[in-house]
């Protein structure tokens, strides 16, 4: 049973400042050991928003972090190495995608 003060914090604003806390933590994670902001920020935020949401959050916010993560990085990687990183992932995406798709809500 939900305690009635806690219930009176349950509005959409108050989900906002809980997401927006759980994004800096996940965000925190990451560059601290360089991954986990989807580890974090997805089971997390599920709890908060719906489960598709908060994988599509958890893609977008981690995407950012890494690419401002990449930007304070030095020495860079190859340009080489990094683009076929980066043209292996771009590649997967579509069938990461489908595969969410398919397998159903009781899965994700």
């Amino acid at each position: 049973m939900i305690p009635s003060w806690a219930k009176k914090l349950q509005t959409p604003e108050m989900e906002y400042v809980a997401f927006g806390i759980l994004a800096l933590g996940a965000a925190g994670v990451h560059a601290w050991l360089g991954f986990g902001y989807g580890v974090v920020m997805a089971p997390a935020a599920a709890l908060i928003i719906d489960p598709e949401t908060a994988i599509a959050a958890s893609l977008v916010g981690g995407s950012a972090v890494s690419l401002v993560l990449y930007a304070e990085h030095h020495p860079r990687p190859e340009l080489r190495e990094a683009s076929l990183l980066a043209g292996a992932g771009i590649a997967g995406i579509p069938f990461g995608i489908w595969l969410l798709t398919e397998i159903g809500r009781a899965h994700v």
